[in-house]
């Protein structure tokens, strides 16, 4: 069988043996789609995600202490709605590893 890479010929049982430690291989590095993995989640990504559920809890808190309507105001109701799916994205996912924490515990 002929090899492009190589551009030469190789019998079937170097061909298999070759292309099998190229499955290996890939097999082992990490790829975007397991990043996206829950066991795999990168914890930077995790630490930014409560840095922005902190800033949203805050934002809230400046928020309803406010009694007027102006530009500042809109640009925190803006901000507010902007870290909502974050903050929301986050507490179920803790909620998630605390469930799964407690099943792998029993």
């Amino acid at each position: 069988m002929f090899v492009a890479p190589t551009r030469k010929w190789v019998c079937d049982g170097c061909r298999r043996c070759i292309f099998d430690s190229f499955r290996t291989a890939r097999a082992l590095t990490t790829t975007a789609s397991r990043w996206q993995n829950v066991d795999e989640m990168h914890p930077g990504v995790i630490q930014l995600a409560r840095k922005m559920a902190a800033q949203h809890k805050e934002l809230e808190q400046k928020a309803a202490a406010m009694i007027e309507y102006t530009p500042q105001s809109i640009q925190i109701y803006k901000r507010i709605s902007e870290l909502e799916n974050v903050a929301n994205n986050l507490k179920s996912f803790e909620e998630t590893q605390k469930v799964l924490n407690r099943k792998i515990k029993r």
